[in-house]
């Protein structure tokens, strides 16, 4: 019986430890969590596969260097200025280029993504077809973009400067304006075409002849936290050579 008695005294004792030791693990834990600093990265596109591949390896690759990567949704232009002014402290992806006008925002060498751009029409019968295979077309057409793409900027501003265009806020107003018929076509990617589609299935599109310029995206921090640039070149560089970006835009693309 005393035994008996003893070996439950001993059973409890365990348990109470065991508690014990989560109860201090998980104090520990929410301890290091309040401590530890937001790195706070801007976005400009809501959705699409690139913005769900960078958003795992930037939040991966800050929480290896001591930062909670946490992401906002603010408009292009605003946005530049934004981490320019070290308001917020990186942007997510952007094309090279962007110093010479934002000259706190500094690029980290290594590109996150390739991307290429198309221009696409709505499908239309063949009187009212439009036709852009050079970039001579795209100075007959009206054209539309996302606010502060610099891609789309600089492609008209050097190859199609008398090209009417107009810019806007987002995906949805960007497709809903072509199908108005208030742009003839836009200027972006095969992913953000995706997307579009999933929102309105019975838009038609059809994708122009003219071959635009592949570009990289790269990934920009403020000036202030310059002294991290060669960790996160080393990281990117280590996760393309693992296949794990490419890996998470596949996984993405079959998710959607």
């Amino acid at each position: 019986m005393v035994n008996k008695l003893s070996n439950q005294g001993m059973s409890i004792t365990r348990s109470f430890f065991v508690v014990f030791l989560l109860c201090s693990a998980f104090k520990v834990q929410l301890a290091f969590a309040q401590s530890t600093p937001n790195f706070y990265i801007s976005y400009v596109v809501k959705g699409g596969i690139r913005n769900a591949a960078a958003t795992q390896v930037l939040t991966e690759i800050y929480r290896d260097l001591g930062y909670r990567a946490v992401f906002n949704h603010i408009p292009a232009r605003r946005s530049l200025q934004s981490t320019n002014d070290g308001l917020t402290d990186a942007e997510i992806f952007r094309v090279a280029g962007l110093s010479a006008e934002y000259p706190n925002l500094v690029r980290i060498k290594a590109p996150l993504f390739e991307v290429e751009h198309f221009v696409f029409t709505l499908e239309k019968n063949s009187e009212a077809e439009i036709a852009i295979s050079e970039y001579d077309d795209l100075n007959q057409v009206k054209l539309g973009f996302f606010s502060g793409h610099k891609y789309a900027e600089n492609l008209l501003a050097q190859h199609a400067k008398e090209a009417t265009s107009i810019s806007v806020a987002d995906n949805e107003q960007l497709f809903g304006m072509l199908m108005k018929g208030r742009i003839d076509g836009v200027i972006t990617t095969q992913a953000m075409v995706d997307e579009a589609m999933r929102r309105y299935p019975a838009m038609k599109l059809k994708r122009q002849d003219i071959e635009l310029p592949t570009t990289q995206l790269y990934h920009y921090i403020n000036r202030k936290h310059k002294d991290l640039r060669f960790a996160i070149n080393k990281k990117i560089k280590q996760y393309h050579r693992q296949g794990k970006i490419e890996a998470l835009l596949k996984q993405t693309t079959t998710a959607n």
